[in-house]
């Protein structure tokens, strides 16, 4: 049995775009176990959400009574190793395919010559963080003040001092550690639509729908933390009229008649908005635009808009189950 499964896992790589026909043309096919997946193939689905995998394996399964097929990328060595040995004992039982892969890493081929500059280019911030001059007064620079009273006047005189190697590591620290919030809210706002489709799904057994539920709720409330995280740190990096910014509250009934389904696809689309406008805020798309612009002024709004929708959808999520 064990030559068995140790050929399954290793065979898996030299088929990097086998994907069994079954899987192409059947009718039932769907990325959630529904009433015609295996027990055992549902309880996986659900332990890979339970168990925080979902945040180390970009991971997207197809499923047909007693198939499997992963495809996505390894985020995570671990992840990786912990999903292998969950599913390691199913493999005489059941049709398992992986797919599953490292990102590709850029910058192969680069030139020895450019191999410093591209060092050193990697050591700088990002230049939207460099140049926004609040976020750098907040974090101890002594000149980020000087530079706007000598934008502001004239006969102030102002000499640029030297890059601030610190100040320089701090804002990467700062954008590396926004950037990976971000990463982690997009995943988890992404897969709450599926794991409440099957907790709705009422051809499935209570046990696996309760279970369902509170991957969801569990899902929503790390969603409600990263926000929290992400607005707290961002905030510093506004200029205070941003931060005061309102915008009019939602019409009340705005939401009435929607399905718990339809929020939690809300809440998917809105993280994934979300976390793309984080990113652009980090590394702009264009870098020639103001900086005004760059800033995004209504973030921080969306990014509270986005707390407060996803609080409405705990509670509905709490009374459907």
């Amino acid at each position: 049995m064990y030559r068995l499964v140790l050929w399954f896992f290793l065979a898996l790589p030299a088929y990097p775009d086998a994907v069994s026909a079954a899987f192409r043309t059947s009718d039932v096919l769907d990325r959630v176990p529904n009433r015609t997946t295996a027990s055992e193939l549902a309880d996986v689905w659900l332990r890979f959400h339970e168990s925080d995998l979902c945040q180390g394996l970009e991971a997207a399964f197809v499923f047909h009574e007693k198939q499997m097929v992963v495809n996505g990328t390894i985020l995570d060595e671990r992840s990786y190793e912990r999903f292998q040995d969950m599913l390691r004992p199913l493999g005489p039982s059941y049709e398992i395919e992986l797919h599953l892969d490292h990102p590709q890493k850029e910058g192969k081929g680069v030139d020895r010559k450019d191999e410093e500059k591209e060092k050193n280019k990697d050591n700088d911030p990002p230049a939207s963080l460099w140049e926004n001059y609040e976020l750098r007064s907040f974090l101890g620079d002594p000149f980020a003040r000087a530079r706007d009273r000598a934008s502001t006047n004239e006969d102030f005189p102002f000499k640029y001092p030297p890059p601030d190697e610190m100040l320089k590591q701090r804002l990467r620290i700062y954008a590396e550690q926004i950037l990976a919030w971000n990463s982690e809210l997009e995943r988890y706002a992404k897969h709450i639509p599926d794991l409440v489709r099957m907790a709705t799904d009422t051809g499935l057994k209570p046990p696996l729908r309760l279970r369902a539920y509170a991957a969801a709720a569990a899902h929503a409330k790390e969603v409600d933390r990263l926000v929290g995280k992400l607005r707290a740190n961002l905030e510093p990096a506004f200029p205070r009229f941003h931060k005061m910014e309102r915008t009019p509250p939602p019409e009340k009934g705005s939401v009435a008649g929607r399905t718990i389904t339809d929020r939690a696809v809300g809440i998917s689309e809105f993280g994934e908005s979300i976390s793309l406008r984080v990113y652009h805020f980090i590394h702009p798309e264009q870098y020639t635009v103001g900086l005004d612009e760059l800033r995004r002024p209504g973030l921080l709004v969306s990014l509270k808009d986005f707390q407060a929708m996803n609080a409405d959808f705990m509670k509905a999520l709490a009374k459907a189950k």
